[in-house]
């Protein structure tokens, strides 16, 4: 018996291990600018530092052309330049941007000579972008548009296995251990 609630127990911790990481994408449009973006994290709700996030890709259109930028995890040259405050958070099905609390977030290429750039704060932040808080300013190709901003920008949204997907998978390798445990013994 107590094999089993063994399995269980290491099937239940695989199912859980394997939802880990989490996958945010999502887009936003102001005046003639769209920013299109895919964000991974760790997993961690509620504030979000830099080491919280893993990867990521922004897709930036404005008066200065496209350019999709990448994280170097990604072979890109799109550096997470600073993360300050509390105002990137996460939760199970959302990332977003809070201008109510404090904190500046902003991703550019100029170390490498890029000039393209998305850069989001509040005021109080430690940084600001371009203009008075609270703010988001996108830089394409030297091209810069701003506009601003209040409340909660969700930035992305995840998507998230029902509880029954869940159960099911872990159903199934509790199902896979008893066949391989019954095999053993026949």
């Amino acid at each position: 018996m107590n094999k089993i609630f063994a399995t269980l127990l290491l099937s239940a911790s695989l199912t859980v291990t394997a939802q880990a990481n989490v996958i945010y994408t999502g887009s936003s449009n102001f005046d003639s600018t769209t920013v299109s973006l895919s964000i991974t994290t760790d997993g961690t709700t509620g504030s979000l530092a830099a080491g919280n996030l893993l990867d990521w890709s922004f897709t930036l259109s404005n008066g200065g052309g496209t350019e999709t930028l990448t994280a170097p995890a990604s072979g890109g040259d799109f550096a997470l330049t600073f993360l300050s405050g509390n105002a990137l958070q996460a939760s199970a099905t959302e990332l977003l941007f809070d201008y109510s609390a404090v904190g500046h977030m902003q991703w550019d290429n100029f170390s490498s000579g890029g000039a393209d750039a998305i850069c989001f704060d509040t005021p109080g932040a430690a940084y600001t972008c371009i203009g008075t808080p609270p703010r988001e300013v996108v830089v394409v190709n030297g091209f810069f548009t701003t506009t601003s901003r209040s409340g909660r920008l969700v930035l992305g949204t995840a998507t998230v296995p029902e509880p029954a997907t869940l159960a099911l998978m872990g159903l199934g390798f509790a199902g896979l251990a008893a066949t391989r445990r019954r095999a053993k013994f026949h």
